[in-house]
């Protein structure tokens, strides 16, 4: 989003004014002519749907309130009606509804936020299926070691290196898991942060452009009525004229702008609460990793042993389907 730079954007208009002799007095008198629920992840996307339908109908109505083309003239008599003088005034701020059209555009966020979350896609599926098919498989590996320990009586070397790989495999990849979590995490984080500062500013842009068509036209319409030696008011009621055309469309446009910024809001808090989810499971993946370094401590096939990773394997399943339900599509 860029910031307000009218002179950059923004067209104005000007004046010209002729005087002529006139043959003789006339009686005529001085004239012119006036011439816008489910999981998580499904919540943000309903939300940013609803954004861009709100964004496309803003833009529609902001097409449908051009700001211009303006323009007048007139002609009035003066120096006890010996002289006559014409005048003529234009101006264009139709490159406001563009510039107003493309900010609204910038808005919608959908499409960038779809580029965000692709790192969460790809974690989710197919990443997190097979995260869970290494985690499960050690975990099956450590409960038949341990059972057949259990069955022998002791525990010999090997048993012991294969227990001691299979925990140490399943605390690498459980890490894994989680590393590519978090690194989702910032990805989509650091978007719906970078996106809240420039938008935040909609309200701002829209009153710098009211602000320097008003100064804009105030300019020509005065430097105007100094180079004219009759006819001012008329030259004020063209403006004023202009001015109410102006008002009165920035006002057709408000409402547009209203539930677009509503609706961006809504679409912020949503993704947000994708964000929060990845909190929780992030609790939730250490919780595991807790059970598993608590199995470890234990003698092979004890009873705390086998409690610590049941509620390993029971908290695992429980991440898994927390993931799933939050972040698919719907």
């Amino acid at each position: 989003m860029s910031n307000f730079t009218p002179a950059a954007s923004l067209s104005s208009g000007q004046y010209t004014v002729s005087h002529r002799q006139r043959l003789a007095p006339s009686t005529r008198q001085s004239c012119c002519t006036a011439s816008d629920a489910g999981g998580a992840q499904a919540n943000a996307l309903a939300a940013m749907s609803a954004l861009s339908t709100s964004c496309a109908n803003a833009i529609n109505v902001v097409n449908q309130n051009p700001l211009g083309r303006y323009s007048n003239d007139g002609s009035c008599s003066y120096d006890c009606g010996f002289k006559e003088q014409d005048w003529n005034w234009w101006a264009d701020y139709r490159p406001t509804n563009t510039n107003l059209a493309q900010r609204v555009g910038g808005m919608d966020i959908a499409s960038p936020y779809n580029a965000a979350f692709q790192p969460t896609q790809q974690w989710l599926n197919p990443d997190l299926p097979n995260y869970a098919t290494q985690i499960n498989a050690n975990l099956a590996s450590i409960t038949q070691i341990d059972a057949a320990i259990a069955a022998s009586g002791s525990e010999t070397p090997e048993q012991s290196a294969q227990l001691n790989n299979a925990f140490a495999s399943l605390a690498n990849v459980l890490q894994s898991n989680l590393n590519e979590a978090n690194q989702a995490l910032q990805n989509l984080a650091s978007f719906l942060s970078w996106e809240q500062g420039p938008t935040s500013n909609f309200p701002a842009y829209v009153d710098g452009c009211k602000s320097y068509i008003q100064q804009s036209a105030t300019t020509i319409k005065n430097n105007l009525i100094g180079d004219i030696a009759c006819g001012s008011g008329d030259v004020q009621n063209t403006f004023n004229a202009m001015f109410a055309d102006i008002a009165t469309k920035f006002a057709n446009m408000q409402p547009g702008f209203n539930d677009v910024s509503a609706k961006l809001q809504t679409a912020f808090a949503a993704g947000d609460a994708v964000t929060g989810v990845f909190l929780v499971l992030q609790s939730d993946s250490q919780l595991v990793s807790g059970q598993i370094v608590q199995a470890q401590n234990y003698p092979p096939a004890s009873a705390l042993r086998t409690l610590h990773l049941n509620i390993a394997a029971n908290e695992w399943a429980s991440f898994v389907q927390e993931a799933n339900t939050q972040f698919q599509a719907g």
